[in-house]
């Protein structure tokens, strides 16, 4: 396959490049080539055209999860019953409309804790769109990768060590996306590179623990989630 030494993302150029060729290009670039391909960046080309890569990227996610859950699960020892392989279905594909909803949301945030860590350490920093297209483009790859890994990890290793396993390979594809976001931004803001890697050290700080505490295995996020369960149903969670 032959790079294109043309304006970046390729994905924004699918019309002249090809659909399937300038999604390969994309991600190769942004994730294995950041420092040549943020040189080339188009940085005021809106938010659509990233949402709707990172929106892709969820269905081959999403595809994924229900091809393992209703194919090879079933395979290693699953429930064959119809009617239990209809409702995990049905609520895979309810969980996967709102998991679409919550990482759409999460890139915005996300970029706006950046913008604002930026602000914090009196970097001139870059407009929000540019931070978002920078986060939403590095975002694509991490979420395919960190879905099918899991598989694997599934698959291979004994289930005591499934948790363990997936929480390093998240660490380390975030500091990968981590390292790819400080490389955009620093092509697009002239500071010492140390600054904007503590701007986004920062955010993923932020972030991460923002997730830990609205999980439903902390207390805290399970109270929250139960009172907004209370609130809709009447009920609260089984204990």
């Amino acid at each position: 396959m032959t790079t294109d030494f043309g304006i970046e993302p390729v994905w924004e150029r699918r019309t002249e490049i090809g659909f399937f060729k300038s999604i390969v290009l994309t991600i190769r670039g942004v994730m294995f080539r950041p420092a040549e391909t943020f040189s080339r960046f188009r940085w005021e080309g809106g938010y659509w055209d990233p949402i709707l890569l990172c929106l892709l990227g969820n269905v081959v996610s999403g595809f994924g999860v229900l091809c393992f859950t209703e194919i090879f699960y079933p395979l290693f020892g699953g429930n064959f019953e119809m009617n239990v392989l209809v409702a995990t279905s049905v609520g895979l594909l309810l969980g996967w409309f709102l998991g679409v909803a919550a990482e759409i949301a999460s890139l915005f945030l996300f970029s706006a804790l950046v913008l604002g860590a930026l602000r914090v350490l009196r970097i001139e920093s870059p407009s929000y769109q540019r931070i978002f297209r920078v986060v939403a483009y590095t975002s694509i790859l991490i979420s395919i990768l960190s879905t099918f890994i899991g598989f694997v990890i599934c698959a291979i290793m004994p289930k005591p060590l499934w948790d363990a396993l997936q929480t390093v390979v998240l660490i380390l594809l975030m500091i990968w996306q981590g390292y790819c976001i400080v490389v955009g931004l620093s092509k697009t803001t002239s500071t010492l590179f140390w600054k904007p890697v503590t701007a986004v050290v920062v955010a993923m700080l932020l972030a991460y623990g923002s997730v830990e505490i609205t999980s439903l295995s902390n207390p805290i996020g399970h109270r929250i989630w139960d009172a907004a369960y209370h609130a809709i149903t009447g009920n609260h969670f089984q204990s």
